[in-house]
């Protein structure tokens, strides 16, 4: 499973409100915040289809120095607000895997702790 398509649409809505973008800047921008989406770039461009169909992003045209004009995203009011709500969703889940993690960690020096009470119970009860 690829977790960083779960993180996908917030990713590029956080991205385009820091900055509008065209689609192959956007894919540049979100692999340098760990979504590396090189092997799948069709995958951004999907996602950005989406948001634009359910009226979250818009975009304009603009002329390319090279090839065909590039289509510059960026989010709309509804956008705005579901940009919101997603850094607040990330800032829940970020939360709870803090706490998971913790959790483990506390597991694990528990079970470290253990290893040695029990090695240093073997050691001095062993025959001289």
């Amino acid at each position: 499973m690829n977790y960083t398509l779960n993180l996908l649409e917030p990713g590029v809505l956080l991205t385009l409100r820091q900055q509008p973008s065209h689609g192959y800047d956007l894919v540049r921008r979100l692999k340098k915040l760990g979504m590396d989406f090189t092997d799948d770039p069709g995958a951004v461009y999907r996602c950005l289809n989406s948001l634009t169909r359910r009226g979250l992003v818009e975009y304009r045209q603009e002329k390319s120095l090279s090839g065909p004009p590039r289509k510059v995203y960026q989010p709309t009011l509804l956008g705005e607000r579901a940009t919101a709500d997603a850094l607040q969703r990330m800032c829940a889940t970020r939360d709870v895997l803090n706490r998971c993690v913790e959790a483990h960690r506390r597991t694990e020096a528990l079970a470290s702790q253990r290893t040695t009470e029990d090695s240093t119970t073997v050691l001095s009860h062993a025959p001289s």
